[in-house]
């Protein structure tokens, strides 16, 4: 897959050993539950609307289940095939951790993120910042061309 790829998330999980599933903090407890429905986390039409403007762009972009695990570290080569056979098109240390208070709050979560590095290859940290350099003017592009299309509170 190509490494300037978007990847607009269907879903996500985090692994066992992910201390990033709960709901914590003072001001998110009091208004939502630590036990937040993670099924539909990724707000499907701002997915669609997402992915038919990124097409309109011709930014390459799929869909994806995003895997989160504990960082800072990149994976092991064990983790990549486990987290394939789980169902993982995408791997990395953020996202689900922030998507999940955010719904437990009531918000519409759009989950975007950029492939930075083939699943399994070897990467550097160096690597990740190259590519997320470029990928981010992609990102940022899409971001300003989807906001003025943005239903509106209460419309």
């Amino acid at each position: 897959m190509d490494t300037r790829t978007l990847t607009l998330l269907r879903s996500g999980f985090t692994s066992s050993t992910t201390p990033c599933r709960s709901v914590n903090g003072p001001s998110v407890t009091r208004t939502a539950s630590p036990f937040v429905n993670a099924e539909a986390v990724y707000d499907p039409a701002l997915r669609t609307l997402s992915m038919d403007r990124a097409l309109a762009m011709d930014l390459p972009v799929i869909e994806g289940v995003y895997a989160a695990m504990r960082g800072p570290a990149f994976e092991t080569p064990a983790e990549v095939e486990m987290l394939a056979q789980m169902g993982a098109s995408v791997v990395g240390m953020s996202v689900v951790p922030e998507s999940l208070p955010a719904h437990a709050l009531g918000l519409q979560v759009l989950g975007i993120c950029s492939l930075t590095n083939a699943f399994g290859d070897h990467v550097t940290h160096e690597d990740v910042l190259r590519v997320s350099n470029t990928t981010a003017v992609a990102i940022g592009r899409l971001l300003v061309d989807l906001l003025p299309r943005l239903p509106s509170e209460g419309a």
